[in-house]
């Protein structure tokens, strides 16, 4: 018996049981295989630290002890035997590898071209062709220098972010994003696809203001961006805008073949919404002409999903007018369709808003009835329906005048004085509510243990001065545009009779623009300095420092602060548009030489840091600065409802 039973288990493993087929002929000729015994996957890389026995769930499901720890179950592959020979096919590994610019086994190259999850992500998204085209996942122009996208990098790339303007949007306020990138332990590679894909898109937007070595290059590096050193009104940065201009753009580049290897434009969800906007505001920094598919994208998800949006009352509608007046003023300077309509409008801030007139008696309201407020605290009472009306009328500055459908029609002048009177009621409200305001003389007391954002007072006197920016700029913008537009139809135009009613508006406007120099001084002035990742801020400060040095003399104190801007812009990104400008309007100023401030002195960099904040009121700390922005409505709105 045991003789036999040793025989047959030779014989067991010398002649292996194939497969099953379940073919007809077998069937017949009587014959019964029986099945082999598929092989375990892979632990999970949780139960694989821990080193206890994991139980992997078919369709990816996670397993019980992830389940049951509240952690994120990924399983990262280990390829094993031996490697392939030279000569052969690059694998998309190799082909991240190439991206990341690290061959060895680093965070980043390990979940480097889109795995199984991507591809079942891929399958489950509708397989047409209708949508937007954008560029291949692996085209040449991602074959560029990157860093390798370590923990600590993400980390301080995420606190980048949460100081720049995009991470204002409400989306933001309701995913709790950071505890996401925490769970994984700041390794995007871990995450599922769709927060992954955002997780590479804030690597991308943090480093348009970072200062780490990885992202800045070899070189001297700032420590921080309170470095006194570096960061001061005036101070040339255009060396840092060039050392990381290939490293933006690489990691800009590798969102972009996530985003289109998921097709994120293809599924609405909140966090494919978040990373089309990501996408769109760094897309949008970019001064060559472009159709705008992140943004297309972006707002098609939010008409998907505005009735699901997480969005609490009452200050989520105040955010959201901000945010669409800032797509439609980007939409003007970029001569493209505005994609936020009128419908968007009214679904994400509710009822239309009031016009100017009755705008204008809530202010008169507020000021007789608090007569010891500050006037310019009557702007939160007013501030959405404001928004609403600004963003009306860059909609019909496009349609009647700007756009590409109003230009195949002759001037609407009826329209055109109409919208001039607008612009008039609009400056006489932004003085009567900001006139006798003093920016520089907020100074408020911080409780021990109290962050400058917890203080109520300070979060009231900064909202209202985000505001009055926000008011100054949109003024500014509107005023310009015209005048731009008008210029153009001049040299267009061949009827005489119309072109002298045409140099008649445009005498009009140029008045209107002469007036306005206080309103741009006044903006310049309130607005953080270091503002260069805002594309509507740099292309006004551009717009107006253009047409200062071209038609307007005896105004070098404007021409000044203009260049402190200019020279700030750079720090992002080292422009050549940008750096000729630059260049024009320090020769406009080179013959008012009492002017010129202290660029180049080091032994006084710390004398002209100190009094940057002075001059903007600020004693709170830098970090509190950076964390408000002109489309940022007060979280104490509530509070001036009394």
């Amino acid at each position: 018996m045991t003789l036999a039973y040793f025989v047959t288990l030779f014989l067991y493993h010398s002649f292996p049981i194939p497969h099953q087929t379940n073919t007809p002929a077998a069937a017949a000729a009587g014959m019964h295989f029986t099945f082999e015994k598929k092989k375990k996957p892979p632990a999970c890389d949780a139960c694989k630290a821990r080193r206890v026995l994991c139980h992997p769930q078919p369709n990816g499901m996670p397993c019980p002890r992830c389940v049951e720890k509240g952690e994120i179950c990924k399983t990262t592959y280990v390829p094993r035997g031996r490697p392939r020979k030279n000569g052969s096919a690059c694998t998309s590994s190799d082909h991240d590898s190439a991206i990341t610019g690290s061959g060895n086994g680093s965070s980043m190259s390990a979940s480097a071209s889109p795995p199984e999850d991507v591809v079942a992500y891929r399958s489950a998204a509708f397989d047409t062709n209708a949508g937007l085209i954008l560029s291949s996942p692996l085209h040449p122009s991602s074959l560029l220098p990157s860093p390798d996208l370590s923990p600590e990098l993400v980390k301080h790339l995420w606190e980048f972010f949460t100081h720049s303007m995009t991470y204002r949007h409400p989306f933001f306020h309701s995913l709790n994003f950071a505890s996401t990138l925490g769970s994984a332990s700041w390794r995007p590679e871990l995450l599922p696809i769709e927060p992954r894909v955002l997780a590479y898109c804030i690597c991308a937007a943090g480093a348009v203001s970072s200062v780490h070595p990885s992202i800045l290059g070899p070189g001297i590096c700032p420590t921080s961006l309170l470095d006194e050193s570096v960061f001061y009104p005036g101070a040339d940065l255009r060396a840092y805008g060039r050392r990381r201009a290939p490293i933006r753009k690489a990691l800009f580049e590798k969102a972009v073949d996530w985003a289109c290897a998921a097709k994120i434009h293809l599924h609405a969800s909140e966090l494919n919404a978040a990373s089309c906007f990501v996408l769109a505001c760094l897309d949008d920094l970019d001064e060559k002409p472009t159709t705008r598919p992140w943004a297309t994208s972006y707002m098609s998800h939010i008409r998907c999903i505005s009735m699901s949006l997480t969005v609490p009352p009452p200050i989520e509608p105040s955010r959201w007018g901000g945010f669409l007046m800032r797509e439609t003023f980007i939409a003007c300077l970029k001569r493209t369709p505005i994609i936020a309509s009128y419908e968007d409008q009214i679904l994400l801030c509710g009822k239309p808003p009031p016009s100017l007139d009755a705008l204008m008696d809530t202010i008169s309201l507020y000021h007789n009835s608090h007569p010891h407020q500050p006037k310019s605290y009557a702007i939160l009472k007013v501030a959405l329906p404001m928004f609403s009306n600004i963003t009306a009328f860059a909609r019909e500055l496009q349609n009647k005048i700007t756009g590409e459908v109003a230009h195949r029609t002759p001037l609407d002048e009826p329209f055109f004085i109409t919208f001039l009177e607008s612009l008039r009621e609009l400056r006489a409200m932004t003085s009567v509510l900001f006139n006798d305001a003093d920016f520089s003389s907020h100074d408020h007391s911080v409780a021990p243990g109290e962050s400058a954002l917890q203080n109520a007072q300070f979060q009231r006197d900064w909202a209202v001065r985000s505001c009055a920016c926000a008011m100054h700029l949109a003024y500014v913008h509107l005023i310009m545009e015209l005048y731009i537009e008008l210029v153009g139809f001049r040299s267009v135009n061949q009827e005489e009779w119309t072109q002298r009613r045409v140099d008649v508006l445009r005498d009009q406007v140029r008045d209107l623009i002469v007036k306005a120099l206080p309103d741009v001084e006044k903006m310049l002035k309130i607005y953080p300095w270091m503002a260069g990742g805002d594309y509507i801020f740099k292309s006004c400060v551009k717009r107006w420092a253009a047409f200062c040095v071209r038609e307007m003399e005896g105004y070098p104190e404007l021409l000044k602060q203009l260049r402190i801007q200019l020279r700030a812009i750079t720090y992002v990104d080292d422009d050549p548009e940008n750096c000729a400008l630059l260049d024009q309007v320090e020769a406009g100023l080179q013959s008012a030489p009492q002017l010129t401030e202290i660029v180049g002195h080091p032994e006084t960099t710390a004398a002209a840091a100190g009094t940057v904040f002075s001059e903007l009121g600020i004693s709170a700390s830098l970090n509190s600065f950076l964390e408000m922005d002109i489309f940022q409505i007060p979280l104490h709105i509530s509070a001036m409802q009394d």
